[in-house]
């Protein structure tokens, strides 16, 4: 802690308000701190240093903060109406994730001066967390009923493949996650399926079922604990998780080609990851929605196309090379990468890293570069400096060659 406020005081001065937030456990993190001092201030979360972090949505993506409670200002986003459920949900399952404490807390506030204003916001996000959990316990309900038969055998782990399933399995790890072992699990299973899922709604006969299938499939998570628990943190299920693993061997994907920005270079690995991608049942929609737009890209033309979008090339020529000539080609083209590539593939390629990287293989420095390569793929830049001023909102136009000029003055 000391060390960080040291750091932050050398470069905002002593009189910095973050330096006393600090002291007492408190810390921010939006945009308008540097780069450096948002990884600082992750790195303390991650360590549990801090009480409390005030911070933006965007510090849930792919980060698994050790949180027991999380406070929202609201459930819309600026200039936006109510944020979508699949955001709400993401954002509330931080609390109490595995290794945290057992029970997370919500809160959501309301601003309204007046009692009746108060009444009216209130019955409002009522609605909101009412209509949120209502879909849940439809969608639970709806591929119980409809992937359940009375007399053939049902097993959670040929369900992977679906990615409504999979967001069950990962439920399903995660209160495994929670529990000390195997048999605590098993004793709590029917409780936390009727407390949390619309699991009273299925019928009586197929709760059976269900409850032995989810029984068996903790059985599985106990012989594959290892994978368990980074499902937790990428948010995959452990079945793909194995079977991504296997493809990495069996492809022969090498751990230098998954370190360094060589991989977006034309002697890499990256088809290969490409076509891994597109086989990972909750991102391989998006995958290969941009290899059966209308243009009927293939994986190796996707890879090139990250490979062109990371290596710099202008939008304009992303475009004609790849989606045509016509008018509709700039909308396809900012479908495929905004819409889908980079939210995708850098989610893709973050998951083969874990897998991929042995643990203890690599220093510091290179784990910091390896961490950046998905970044690269997100902002569309080839260096550590240009994803610096991509965060910090320079046009990705001119961010590499602010980048070198910032290199050149450190």
């Amino acid at each position: 802690m000391e060390l960080v406020k040291k750091y932050v005081a050398a470069e905002y001065g002593e009189g910095f308000e973050l330096i006393q937030l600090l002291s007492k456990g408190i810390a921010v993190h939006h945009s308008g701190l540097s780069d450096e001092v948002r990884v600082l201030i992750e790195w303390l979360m991650e360590k549990g240093k801090l009480n409390i972090l005030v911070a933006t949505t965007t510090i849930a993506q792919g980060i698994n903060f050790p949180v027991s409670t999380i406070i929202m200002a609201s459930i819309a986003y600026p200039y936006m109406s109510e944020m979508p459920v699949r955001d709400f949900w993401n954002l509330v399952g931080r609390a109490g994730r595995a290794g945290q404490n057992d029970v997370g807390m919500i809160g959501i506030a309301i601003g309204a001066r007046n009692d009746n204003q108060k009444q009216e916001e209130l019955a409002k996000l009522t609605r909101y967390v009412k209509k949120s959990t209502e879909e849940l316990v439809s969608q639970l309900q709806k591929i119980a009923e409809n992937t359940i038969e009375f007399g053939k055998q049902f097993s959670l782990t040929d369900q992977f493949y679906n990615p409504e399933w999979s967001q069950f399995l990962q439920y399903i790890t995660h209160m495994f996650n929670q529990c000390k072992d195997l048999g605590e699990f098993e004793e709590k299973t029917d409780l936390f399926l009727r407390r949390t899922f619309g699991y009273s709604n299925i019928e009586p006969g197929k709760q059976k079922i269900f409850l032995s299938a989810v029984k068996e499939y903790g059985e599985v998570l106990n012989k594959n604990k290892g994978l368990a628990k980074l499902s937790d943190s990428t948010g995959f299920s452990m079945e793909t998780l194995g079977r991504t693993a296997y493809r990495i061997k069996e492809l022969g994907i090498r751990q230098d080609n998954l370190k360094g920005s060589s991989l977006f270079g034309n002697d890499s690995q990256l088809k290969d990851l490409i076509g891994i991608m597109m086989n990972i049942p909750e991102i391989s929609k998006n995958m290969q929605d941009i290899a059966k737009g209308n243009r009927n890209l293939s994986g190796d033309m996707i890879a090139r196309l990250t490979m062109d979008w990371v290596n710099g090339t202008k939008l304009e020529t992303l475009a004609s090379q790849y989606f045509g000539d016509d008018r509709d080609a700039m909308t396809e083209c900012c479908q495929a990468i905004y819409g889908k590539l980079v939210n995708s593939a850098t989610w893709g390629l973050s998951t083969i890293q874990k897998l991929g990287i042995k643990e203890g293989s690599l220093s510091e420095e290179e784990l910091q570069k390896a961490a950046n390569l998905p970044a690269m793929i997100y902002y569309g830049v080839n260096s550590d400096e240009a994803i610096l001023m991509r965060m910090n909102n320079v046009p990705r136009s001119v961010a590499a060659e602010m980048g070198v000029e910032y290199k050149k003055g450190l």
